[in-house]
Parts: C-alpha cells; sequence; structure tokens
C-alpha cells in the first residue's frame, strides 16, 4: 500500500508491502483465499492432486477431500502439503475416514463439525449438527446451558411454562436444524409447513395456550434429532465407477413441491446399491399438476448441481415424476402452453439437456406409480418420524 505523512503531491509516496497476514485485519481472510489459490495454480503441474484439493474441494481455510483408494487420499494430501508450506501454510491438523480424529480435532474424540453436519470419522457417518435442546438466550455467541438437562417432554413443559414464547422463539429454533444437503428433508418439510400459521403474525406476539401446547409436542421430536445418521460416502465397496448414474424423482401435492437426487453403482459382484445424495422441498400454492411441473424444474435443478461438481461422470441419467399431466407438458414440444406451464417447462427442458450433454436423444423423463416414488415423503402432510429418514430406511 502507500503511505506519504506530509501528503506532499509532488514527491512519491513510501510503498509498503505486508509480509504477514494481520488477523482482525477484514482483508485478511481474502488475502490467504488468495494465496492458496494462487499456489494451487502455481503448482498445478508438480502437484496435480494437491493443486486439485486446494481449488475443488477446499471452503475457506477448511478441506474436504475424498479419493477412490487410500493411496490416492495419502498422495493427494501429501501433495497439499507441500504446496502450503511454500507460502508459510500448515495444516492444523487431517482427519481421515476409518480412522478416530486426532488430537485437538474433536472435543468429545469421536466426533468434529464439517459444514454444519458432525462427522464421525471412524464409522464414517454424517450425523445431525444439532446439539442439545437449550431454549436461553444467546450471549456473545453462545447459550447458557440449562440447570437441567431436557431430555422429556416433561423437561420442555418445566422450562417452556414461565416462557412467553413467540413467532421469533419457534423460527429460531427450527432455523437450529441445519440441513444443507437435506439427508432428513422430510423431517424439515413438516417443520416449514408448521410454520406457515405465523405467515400473518407479529413477530414477538406470544403464542396461544393452544399453539404453546402444539409447539411444545413438536420440540419433543427435537430430542430425536441429536441421533439422525447417514452413511458419508455413497460409493459402496468394491463399486464399477464406470457404472454410476443418477437416479432423480420428483413429486407434488397441494401445497408443496419436492425432489432428490440418487446416487446408483453396481458392484463388481452384480449388486445393485443406491444411496441419497441431495433433497429439497419447497412450498408452493398452484394447482397440483402445476405444482408437479415445479417439482420436476426442481429436480432438474438439482441434477444439474450434481453434475456440476461431482468426481465422477455419471454414466447415465434418469428422471421420474408420478404426474402424467407434467411429463406430458415436459415431454410433447407441440402442446400450446400457458405462461406459467411454458417457461417451467423450458427451464426445466433445459437443464436436463445440459446434465445429460444431449440435445438430440429423446427427455430421459418417465413415470413412476406414485406409491413406487420416495419423494413421496417430501409433500404429504404426516407425523414427524425420524425413523423414517434414518440410515437404511426406504428414504
Amino acid at each position: 500500500f502507500l503511505f506519504k505523512e506530509d501528503l506532499n503531491v509532488h514527491t512519491p509516496p513510501d510503498i509498503y508491502v505486508m509480509t504477514t497476514a494481520w488477523y482482525g485485519v477484514s482483508s485478511t481472510g481474502n488475502q490467504a483465499d488468495f494465496a492458496i489459490a494462487q499456489l494451487a495454480n502455481d503448482a498445478a503441474q508438480e502437484y496435480p492432486l494437491g493443486a486439485q484439493l486446494l481449488r475443488e474441494f477446499r471452503y475457506v481455510d477448511d478441506g474436504t477431500p475424498s479419493a477412490n483408494t487410500k493411496q490416492e487420499r495419502d498422495q493427494m494430501l501429501s501433495q497439499a502439503e507441500h504446496i502450503l508450506a511454500r507460502g508459510g501454510f500448515k495444516l492444523k491438523y487431517i482427519v481421515k475416514s476409518g480412522a478416530p480424529p486426532p488430537e485437538g480435532a474433536s472435543t468429545d474424540g469421536e466426533q468434529l463439525k464439517t459444514l454444519g453436519y458432525g462427522w464421525l470419522p471412524l464409522p464414517d457417518v454424517l450425523r445431525s449438527g444439532f446439539g442439545t435442546l437449550n431454549f436461553n438466550p444467546k450471549r456473545r455467541g453462545a447459550k447458557r446451558p440449562h440447570v437441567k438437562p431436557i431430555i422429556t417432554i416433561k423437561d420442555i413443559e418445566d422450562i417452556l411454562e414461565a416462557m412467553d414464547l413467540s413467532r421469533r422463539d419457534v423460527i429460531g429454533k427450527v432455523a437450529e436444524f441445519f440441513d444443507p444437503m437435506g439427508m432428513w428433508e422430510p423431517v424439515k418439510f413438516q417443520l416449514k409447513r408448521e410454520l406457515k400459521e405465523f405467515n400473518n403474525s407479529d413477530w414477538d406476539q406470544p403464542l396461544s395456550p393452544e399453539q404453546k401446547r402444539h409447539w411444545i409436542e413438536i420440540f419433543a421430536h427435537f430430542l430425536d434429532f441429536p441421533s439422525l445418521e447417514a452413511p458419508r460416502s455413497v460409493v459402496p465397496e468394491g463399486a464399477d465407477l464406470k457404472s454410476f448414474r443418477l437416479i432423480c424423482v420428483a413429486n407434488a401435492a397441494v401445497e408443496a413441491a419436492g425432489a432428490a437426487v440418487y446416487a446408483n453403482f453396481t458392484t463388481l459382484t452384480g449388486k445393485s446399491h443406491t444411496a441419497l445424495l441431495i433433497a429439497k422441498s419447497i412450498l408452493v400454492s398452484s394447482t397440483v399438476p402445476r405444482n408437479e411441473l415445479c417439482a420436476i424444474l426442481l429436480m432438474a435443478e438439482l441434477a444439474f448441481m450434481v453434475r456440476t461438481n461431482s468426481p465422477i461422470p455419471p454414466s447415465e441419467f434418469i428422471y421420474l415424476t408420478d404426474s402424467t399431466i407434467a411429463l406430458s407438458w415436459c415431454s410433447n414440444q407441440d402442446l400450446k402452453l400457458k405462461q406459467f406451464v411454458l417457461n417451467r417447462v423450458e427451464s426445466a427442458r433445459r437443464l436436463i439437456q445440459w446434465t445429460t450433454q444431449d440435445d438430440d436423444s429423446p427427455l430421459p423423463l418417465y413415470h413412476l406409480p406414485g406409491h413406487l416414488n420416495p419423494a413421496d415423503v417430501l409433500t404429504k402432510q404426516r407425523p414427524i418420524n425420524v425413523n423414517e429418514v434414518q440410515a437404511g430406511s426406504v428414504w
């Protein structure tokens, strides 16, 4: 940067160069991020795997790379360390799947936070990042624990008896259930449905006794959220990577549309393995066929995101819907459609063609009977049940 104490415009300013990042200065994070990216670009030919890690599998100062073999993984980590050392960076710790986390990486020796989820590296499973139920306000970024832990619905009743619950309190508590990948989207959808009753309420208006009782019953399900688990890897042992295909499902109802994308592999022994990759639900308010079309568009968007970011190129794409009307809209280009329908049909077709990278073949969109559609749980009103979304469930 340039500096001149006397501000004399007729003499050249002094030039200063920062050789150390100053923590607390707002630009420090961007400086470090640029430096790491530049180091990766400069060393890409010498250390290709390490450069790939730093460019594609890093978020700010956290990296979540994956590899097909342990040898490739260790080589990638070693190369990344060499690249970072050139810029004076040193890894704080390295956590590997199949092994316990090193000292300092975890507070309990079993789990650590990874992009909002809890990761147990030894069994290699992801866990909901939701912690203990706590209704105390935040002070300096932390909540004071309750004197008595909340482990039963009676404990929730005792805590909330003297509190005036408001829309702000309820939405704040629901927002703590952070699940960006939609691993447990059916549960999130039911919570979003319940929140609709507050659309015209003031943020700090106390809930009625009936509303308060209803939300106490819902909060009782939050006690099960910390136990939600899902396998981190969707690639089974002994998988034929060339068999990888995306199976995408969409569904809608009166007030919601949802979609999910699954990864399917065939192992070298001939067995088929399918696992959830990503899911999302949205609240809608049109006719059911139009809602089904919105679900197809949402499915196309999710599949495009997966295809764009997948390190393994899928060999096949299958899109499924249980709506014959929406399927007809998308498949028959000779139909004269209303503007609402036409816009979404064109967007869905375009995204599917971008994803499959095939403009000439028929659209790979097929009909699936409703009772076989796993996305059905994303759109129908039903009791909250965490067992429906646990590892090993149909979902």
